[in-house]
């Protein structure tokens, strides 16, 4: 039988003055028992802000025409525990697990407990970064437009590497891999109604 547990703590701040500057913080404190006490806790901080042009005093002759004028970024981590496998090596992959069992020699059955996989007691949280810089225009409120640049990085991926088939164990778990994803993203819409027949397309 195995089991885990998981623990989180979660905070958030909102800020809003007068629809023109907002701004909000997030903070998780994330806990996992597949990791020994120095590495079991770990905090995942975030970030975002936006300025809404259109909503400043100086912008209320072109509302008419540039209905909605945003710049945005973000910044955010977060951190995975999840361990592929469902066996005893994934739910305690810092202990050395023994696993009964049996084998049969000269017509007699023996038991057995043998170690089949070895621990890594120094794993810890992998984690994934998030950097996002952004713009929404909105055109007579029928056109609208968002454009992002972002960058996602994942470091300490959780996995197993491959191991000499002399050692005659399976190989531990480790913080070992590294993603990085940079792009742009671009959403374009149109939305327009004629007399009682509305209709809207988009592409990204």
């Amino acid at each position: 039988r195995t089991q885990m547990a998981l623990g989180s703590f979660f905070g958030r701040i909102n800020y809003n003055f007068k629809e023109r500057y907002l701004f909000e913080a997030n903070l998780r404190y994330d806990g996992s028992s597949r990791f020994v006490r120095k590495n079991r806790w770990s905090a995942f901080p975030s970030f975002s802000a936006a300025w809404r042009i259109t909503e400043e005093p100086f912008m209320a002759a072109a509302r008419k025409t540039l209905s909605e004028f945003k710049i945005r970024a973000s910044y955010g981590t977060l951190g995975n525990q999840n361990l592929a496998g469902g066996d005893a090596a994934s739910y305690y992959p810092t202990t050395q697990n023994l696993a009964m069992g049996q084998i049969s020699m000269n017509d007699n059955i023996s038991s057995l407990v043998p170690l089949n996989t070895l621990a890594n007691p120094d794993i810890k949280w992998e984690t994934t970064t998030m950097l996002d810089v952004g713009v929404d225009f909105s055109l007579f409120n029928k056109l609208n437009i968002t454009a992002d640049w972002y960058r996602k990085e994942t470091k300490d991926i959780l996995m197993k590497l491959d191991m000499p088939l002399g050692i005659g164990l399976n190989a531990p778990y480790q913080n070992a891999g590294k993603v990085r994803n940079t792009g742009w993203e671009v959403s374009v819409g149109y939305n327009n109604q004629w007399r009682d027949f509305s209709f809207g397309v988009q592409a990204n």
